[in-house]
């Protein structure tokens, strides 16, 4: 892995056969220590600055809780040039697209939702089970989960595209990811959630979200639901 420090950011993240292999088989991969420890570090304090432009989000419906924080795509593009380059980059794209098989992957339209940072910080946050609107998502992690903390990434791989499975039944996969991790999952197969937290930590995650050509359209009311900041 390295980075060029007198330009634009270039990371080699890992490739193999193999990760494609399992990303077919189980729509999903967990890549620990993808980023160096040293810009794990750097990013970890630009996100501290940032995330005081977060948004407050609180939802209940239907049993499902949704409470974190969260900084928007426009503000990433604005305060983190850094990070948006590396999202649009195409070393990056080229490395989602060789490890999902999806050759028509690219960036998002939707500038609110393409890049964030979600923040939880207190045990009332939790990040509902759902699954995502469009395929395709990188989560870059900033912080250390242990299970004393709760908030582990828990999904539901293989499952049918949007077709929920039986929770009771299911084999759910949890992992508490550590800083410097990435998973790439395809979020319309894997449902999944952020579990509540169960001591009052720091919990900094990165979404990238990477549409195929035929599958960049987000449902209506949908960013509204996730980024219209609670009273």
């Amino acid at each position: 892995m390295a980075t060029n420090p007198s330009g634009p950011l270039r990371l080699v993240l890992p490739r193999s056969r193999q990760l494609r292999s399992d990303f077919e088989r189980n729509h999903y991969v967990i890549l620990p220590h993808a980023l160096p420890d040293s810009l794990v570090r750097a990013w970890h304090d630009r996100a501290f600055r940032v995330m005081k432009q977060a948004r407050t989000i609180r939802r209940s419906e239907k049993g499902f809780m949704l409470t974190y924080q969260v900084v928007t795509g426009n503000l990433i593009q604005a305060l983190w040039p850094e990070l948006f380059a590396f999202y649009q980059g195409e070393d990056t794209i080229d490395w989602a697209k060789e490890i999902t098989g999806c050759r028509n992957l690219r960036t998002s339209d939707h500038l609110l939702s393409a890049v964030n940072l979600n923040i939880m910080n207190s045990t009332e946050a939790v990040y509902r089970w759902h699954f995502d609107a469009i395929p395709y998502t990188a989560l870059i992690y900033l912080t250390d989960s242990d299970p004393q903390d709760g908030g582990a990434l828990e999904f539901v791989p293989q499952c049918a595209p949007y077709t929920p499975p039986d929770l009771s039944k299911a084999a759910v996969v949890r992992h508490f990811p550590k800083a410097g991790t990435i998973v790439l999952m395809d979020g319309t197969r894997c449902y999944h959630r952020v579990a509540p937290l169960a001591r009052a930590v720091l919990r900094l995650s990165i979404p990238l979200v990477y549409p195929d050509s035929s599958a960049n359209h987000r449902p209506a009311g949908l960013d509204s639901y996730l980024y219209e900041e609670s009273a």
